[in-house]
């Protein structure tokens, strides 16, 4: 049975990985540790194609090369299979599958899915007496979902870079051999020749940045100034709302005869051109159409032609390309059209790119609970500013929380419930701290507040207010919940960070001992 520390570290583990093979090897090292299978394996679902991806198949275990075989014949067969409320079922061999191996005579099916739509499939070869729920409580525990899902994108993303790296690195060569070629004999290479590989190359640097950076403000920055450079552009901006906020970004390539135009996005006239553009699924001419915009708004940019192309991730607009020219009413080739629509798709790339990475790095570092720190982040929290603390002289405060009764909570109405009180204390504990604060879900009911450059009186206030406010808090059920809370202090109570910890730690628990609902310092703890 594994411990509550040793599935908080892979699930961190799953989240803050990239790369799908690492993800499914601790996939299966998760289910090694606690059934010791025969062989395990994962299936991915391309959902373009729906059907199993035949690129990323992974299998594992000493008789990894039988499951890999099953899961080639597996990977055509149409599953209709009832998996039930657990996502799991025990395997019979599938209609047109080849009959299970004797290796693999007791398998069992877990499905992974993320809103309602098929991730993958996890396959396990264990012992007769290994059940369905048996797996569906263990990989229940983890967020494959997210993981896998978000593994894939990137995979997928990293591929389609590496096929258009290989497209131009062909194309470089042609164009060099034609060029020597060409240089003997004295030829000139053909316009359309030179324009053409001047594309190619464009496709390519963006496409190479998009490839080797997670750095959003980079790859959108290059993109405005190759793609401005390369079209003879008066400007070129880039529109990108952030993720899960009313704010957006603009990044903008201006000409040196141009006055940059990015301030106009900034004012009342601008948002409501933003959210206009944020509503559109195709290119939109300016040239030709001037009925859905603001005629005043645009006359500020002053430009006689421009195009704005919506970037399109999933069916869903994450953000606008806009292209202005202040010199020229011209006309959009349809090469120049469909090349432009291949630049958005590389820079929808590089945004979702981005947005997945700062994902991942916000789910390791984030209680999926409450959405509040989690243990990991507050101990790299703790480390750094108790260093801090020393290093300067300052006072450092801990208050522990403790939510009071949950297993009462538990037991009489149910876990959803308990569940709603430990989220309610993770709204308080963030609404009710400054900005350099930290506050964490330590593990289960336990929560931490940590408190920088906060002495004794400060932090005891502090707490004394929280708790009252937890106080006032109402769960349809138990009513009213309190919590217990312990306050220590570096100096006063504690020379080194896991004394801290031990003072704040002892302080809760005799504030839970004095009646609960109640604030302890560690100063009175220890009398």
């Amino acid at each position: 049975m594994q411990s509550a520390l040793d599935i908080t570290e892979k699930q961190i583990e799953l989240l803050k990985t990239l790369e799908l093979s690492e993800m499914c090897q601790t996939i299966s090292s998760i289910l090694t540790s606690e059934f010791k299978p025969k062989a395990v394996g994962v299936l991915l679902w391309d959902q373009d194609f729906e059907s199993f991806s035949e690129e990323y198949r992974f299998s594992f275990g000493h008789h990894s090369d039988v499951m890999t075989e099953f899961m080639t014949s597996f990977a055509s067969v149409e599953i209709d299979w009832d998996f039930g409320p657990t996502n799991a079922v025990v395997m019979k061999n599938p209609t047109k599958a080849e009959p299970l191996s004797e290796a693999l005579n007791s398998l069992l099916c877990y499905k992974i899915e993320k809103s309602g739509n098929r991730v993958g499939m996890v396959l396990v070869a264990g012992d007769a007496g290994l059940t369905a729920k048996d797996l569906a409580d263990s990989l229940n525990l983890y967020p494959l979902h997210h993981a896998l899902s978000n593994g894939y994108e990137v995979a997928e993303l990293r591929r389609e870079a590496n096929r258009v790296r290989v497209q131009y690195e062909l194309l470089e060569t042609d164009y060099q051999e034609e060029k020597r070629l060409n240089s003997t004999t004295g030829k000139q290479h053909s316009s359309f020749k030179v324009e053409q590989h001047d594309k190619e190359r464009l496709v390519y640097e963006i496409s190479n940045a998009v490839r080797s950076s997670l750095d959003i403000q980079d790859v959108l920055h290059t993109a405005v100034i190759k793609i401005g450079e390369a079209f003879h552009l008066s400007r070129c901006l880039v529109i990108w709302p952030m993720p899960d906020s009313h704010e957006y970004t603009v990044y903008e390539y201006s000409d040196e005869a141009i006055t940059p135009g990015k301030q106009l996005f900034f004012s009342d006239d601008g948002h409501a051109f933003v959210r206009v553009a944020h509503s559109k699924s195709a290119p939109h001419n300016f040239s030709a159409e001037q009925d859905t915009f603001n005629k005043d708004f645009l006359s500020q940019f002053g430009f006689l032609s421009g195009m704005l192309v919506p970037l399109i991730y999933h069916d869903r607009n994450i953000g606008s390309l806009f292209l202005q020219d202040c010199t020229t009413d011209r006309e959009w080739s349809i090469d120049n059209t469909a090349l432009i629509g291949s630049l958005a798709d590389l820079i929808t790339v590089a945004i979702e790119h981005a947005n997945l990475h700062e994902e991942k790095k916000q789910q390791a570092v984030t209680d999926g609970l409450t959405g509040i720190a989690n243990r990991r982040h507050f101990n790299e929290s703790f480390t750094k500013e108790f260093e801090r603390a020393k290093r300067y002289g300052n006072c450092l405060s801990l208050a522990v929380f403790d939510l009071d009764f949950l297993k009462k909570i538990n037991d009489t109405y149910g876990h959803n419930v308990g569940d709603e009180a430990i989220k309610a204390i993770g709204r308080v504990l963030s609404n009710s701290c400054r900005a350099v604060d930290v506050a964490a879900r330590f593990g289960g009911e336990e929560f931490c507040l940590l408190l920088p450059d906060t002495d004794e009186e400060d932090a005891l206030n502090l707490a004394e207010r929280v708790r009252n406010l937890i106080y006032e808090t109402h769960i349809e059920g138990p009513g009213n919940i309190s919590a217990s809370v312990g306050v220590a202090t570096y100096p006063q109570h504690a020379n080194e960070q896991d004394e801290l910890f031990e003072a704040a730690d002892q302080a809760l628990y005799a504030a839970k001992h004095s009646g609960r609902n109640k604030v302890c310092a560690a100063s009175h703890a220890a009398h």
